[in-house]
């Protein structure tokens, strides 16, 4: 049984139960709320998921149904039956009575065995772009009448592309209910020329009754609209073409919006005060939506159930944890009260009272407490009578250290004296180190100045041996230059010597142009014989014959000034040729040799400055060596002068101490008494401890 406690804020069973208490609550708040918004959307999800299945299922389900009818109406178009009666027509201008009845006869027993789906079945004839009813299932009663074909009206369309299909849907003027219809056409046997149709009325509320009637489940239910928003199947009869969606006000003119623009999709709109979900899909084939919706409430109320009994199950959760923790707490805290009355005993000096042997026992952390308080009060209980017996010990000690220090300031006494002869000794020596400190500098400042002539002699010497690689490396570059460019006019020389060869083939050229002139001259000759001898006639060729020889005498003397031109250049040719080669003769022969010549003499001057840098590198690296040794001696002369100089100070110090600790040792022996004195009224207080 537990038992009732008396609890305040501060205290340490308050604060435990307060923060186990909170997060046991804070915990148990989150998952709540994670719950409930996990559990409104997997519901709000479920809900979507149905009505999307149902919407879907609903839409396919008119489609099948209405294509079912289309294979129905297709086959009657295409019965061997009433193709005869439409040919036979087409022959005669007029139906066979027996025939038609017997017509009308089976599609009013399909239409009153329709159960009301069939409002009417009839056949069409077409002429002279017109359609006009042929028989039908109402006794007649729209035999005769002229259909619409406007470009408006759906038959305008049949009637380009006749195949079985859907019609237009409009109210019927029989019942004034929403009707489908469904057509097909009827061709004649041999031209596949159109003859008719055969259509149904199909009642749009009966077709759909069944598969628009409510869930009774989950109280979903189901709209059919038209392109224009209009009910024109529904549940509830006072919607049908009385409900128009687009014409509505609130939120159902913006869920009208979003079904128009989209093909389908999920949206929430009110209806006669009722929040709704629903889920809507176009069906093509129909041209009209499907709109399953049913009230939000429908689920929302399974979320507030389930939020109800969450929060029930979170209360019994924190009245049973607290109850728990309660009882945890207590155990926990009373080890803890009683080391707190524990240490407020030990407050007042008794170290004399030991602890319960089965607190130390616990196992947790309350335990090694408890362990460790009983520790620390034999500890302090041992350190109280080492007190006592140390100070009584302290007092015998301090009784000896009077008489030793005693003897300490006399040996002080001695000390004294014999650092200031020793005072005196370090100062003559310091001053012999001064003076050779000043004999240190002036040589170090001589072998500085040879190290600084011996460093520029270096530099010197490596200028001149880069001016001599210089000279070498340009002598050589020029040398190459000089050998291409003798290569090359020589390369060059030669080929123009062999093209000069060409002048040749010039007179030979020019020899055989004399050869023409001359039989060219000849037939000039004999062409003026004959052109005599024609007489008159021939005046005109003598003309030209004339001037042929003039042609070839002036061509025979180009050719001689030819001939004398290309012996000229042949000349000129064989002395450039000599020429030339003596120019290459030169450069071969002095030229190249004096560039040799320029680069040996770079050669010998680079390996004397090299040899000259060599000797003035290792002389400056000597005098370097030479100073670092003097500046090393110097550094040790200085050290030995400060350091005889410390000794002298410190002697001298040494004494000046010594003089101090005489006088200290008098200030001890008084601060020994006054110890003797405390540790008497230690070993009093002490005694106020009960051990």
């Amino acid at each position: 049984m537990i038992k009732k406690l008396t609890v305040k804020t501060n205290s340490l069973f308050s604060k435990i139960f307060l923060t186990s208490i909170l997060c046991v609550i804070v915990p148990m708040l989150v998952s709540l709320i994670y719950a409930s918004t996990s559990s409104t959307q997997s519901l709000e999800e479920e809900a979507i998921n149905t009505l999307s299945a149902l919407t879907s299922e609903r839409r396919g389900q008119i489609e099948i149904a209405l294509q079912g009818e289309v294979k129905l109406i297709e086959s009657m178009g295409n019965e061997p039956f009433t193709v005869d009666i439409y040919q036979e027509f087409l022959e005669i201008k007029q139906l066979d009575a027996t025939k038609s009845d017997r017509v009308s006869s089976i599609i009013e027993t399909r239409r009153k065995a329709s159960g009301g789906l069939y409002e009417n079945i009839f056949y069409t004839w077409y002429e002279n772009a017109e359609i006009s009813v042929l028989m039908d299932s109402l006794g007649g009663d729209s035999v005769g009448r002229v259909l619409d074909t406007s470009q408006n009206s759906w038959r305008y369309h049949f009637l380009q592309n006749p195949k079985a299909g859907l019609g237009g849907h409009h109210l019927s003027p029989v019942t004034g209910r929403p009707v489908f219809l469904v057509a097909a056409p009827v061709f004649s046997k041999n031209s596949q020329e159109l003859l008719g149709t055969v259509e149904k009325a199909l009642d749009l509320e009966a077709m759909t009754e069944n598969i628009i009637k409510g869930n009774t489940n989950h109280n979903v239910k189901t709209l059919l609209i038209n392109s224009s928003g209009l009910v024109v199947s529904s549940e509830d009869q006072s919607q049908v073409l009385n409900l128009d969606l687009s014409q509505e006000e609130g939120d159902i003119q913006e869920f009208y919006q979003e079904l128009v623009v989209n093909h389908s999709g999920i949206g929430f709109f009110t209806m006669e005060g009722v929040r709704n979900i629903a889920s809507y899909e176009k069906s093509d084939y129909l041209n009209m939506h499907v709109i399953s919706f049913m009230p939000t409430t429908q689920y929302i109320s399974k979320i507030n159930q389930l939020r109800v009994g969450l929060s029930i199950v979170a209360i019994i959760s924190i009245i049973l944890s607290a109850l728990l923790i309660m009882l945890l707490t207590s155990r926990i805290t009373k080890p803890i009260k009683r080391a707190v009355t524990h240490i407020q005993t030990i407050a007042t000096g008794d170290f004399s009272q030991d602890i319960p042997e089965k607190y130390m026992q616990a196992k947790d952390e309350t335990g090694v407490l408890m362990t460790s308080m009983d520790m620390m009060r034999k500890s302090i209980r041992g350190m109280i009578k080492t007190v006592v017996e140390e100070s009584e010990n302290l007092e015998d000690f301090v009784t000896r250290t009077n008489m030793q220090l005693l003897e300490l300031n006399s040996q002080v006494e001695d000390v004294s004296a014999t650092t200031e002869e020793m005072s005196a000794g370090m100062e003559e020596t310091a001053a012999s180190a001064e003076e050779m400190n000043a004999s240190s500098n002036e040589l170090e400042k001589a072998v500085e100045s040879i190290a600084e002539k011996a460093q520029e002699g270096a530099v010197t010497s490596s200028e001149i041996s880069k001016r001599a690689e210089n000279l070498k490396e340009n002598a050589i570059i020029s040398q190459q230059k000089a050998d291409d460019l003798r290569r090359s006019v020589d390369t060059g020389l030669r080929t123009a010597i062999e093209q000069s060869k060409a002048v040749d083939t010039i007179n030979l050229l020019a020899e055989s142009i004399l050869q023409i002139t001359a039989q060219t001259n000849l037939l000039a000759l004999n062409a003026a014989i004959e052109a005599a001898r024609a007489g008159e006639a021939g005046k005109g060729f003598a003309v030209v014959a004339d001037e042929i020889r003039k042609l070839a005498e002036d061509s025979k003397k180009t050719v001689n000034e030819i001939q004398e031109v290309t012996k000229t250049v042949i000349t000129l040719v064989k002395d450039l040729t000599q020429n030339s080669e003596k120019a290459l003769d030169f450069i071969e022969v002095t030229v190249l040799n004096d560039y040799r010549t320029m680069v040996n003499t770079g050669e010998l001057y680079s390996k004397d400055a090299s040899s000259i840098e060599d000797l003035v590198t290792d002389f400056s690296g000597t005098a370097q060596e030479l100073n670092a040794s003097i500046q090393n001696m110097g550094r040790i002369i200085n050290e030995i002068s400060i350091a005889n100089n410390e000794s002298a100070a410190g002697s001298e110090n040494i004494a000046e101490r010594a003089s101090i600790i005489s006088q200290k040792t008098s200030e001890v022996t008084v601060v020994a008494d006054k110890l003797k004195e405390s540790s008497q009224r230690l070993k009093s207080v002490v005694d106020t401890f009960k051990i």
